[in-house]
């Protein structure tokens, strides 16, 4: 009766081992389900925030382009003036060497230097 007893027990611990290694694996897919569950809602979540974030950033380029075509048209505009205001007095400076030549070759009784 001793080897009976020994394999109803024997029996009963691979029942019980059974039991465990089946508690064990659905605990761990329960498990890894709320990790594929969690993993899908945070990427949804990561999403929606770069949507989110990339249309902040288009609507701050568009303004940004707004305001730098504004400056460089600004900036444009003082440098034509800037131009336009040395050619001005280039041109003052030329006549005023050419009125002060004339006058000199004047004086000199027109002889040239």
């Amino acid at each position: 009766m001793g080897r009976a007893d020994s394999m109803k027990a024997l029996g009963r611990e691979i029942k019980g081992s059974s039991d465990e290694r089946s508690a064990i694996l659905s605990s761990i897919k329960k498990e890894v389900t709320d990790n594929a569950d969690e993993t899908r809602r945070m990427e949804l979540e990561k999403k929606r925030e770069h949507r989110e974030m990339a249309a902040h950033l288009r609507k701050d380029l568009s303004k940004t382009r707004s305001t730098l075509r504004q400056d460089v048209s600004g900036l444009l505009k003082n440098y034509r003036n800037m131009i336009t205001g040395i050619k001005k007095e280039h041109k003052e400076v030329v006549n005023a060497w050419h009125d002060l030549v004339a006058t000199m070759q004047s004086k000199r009784g027109g002889a040239r230097a």
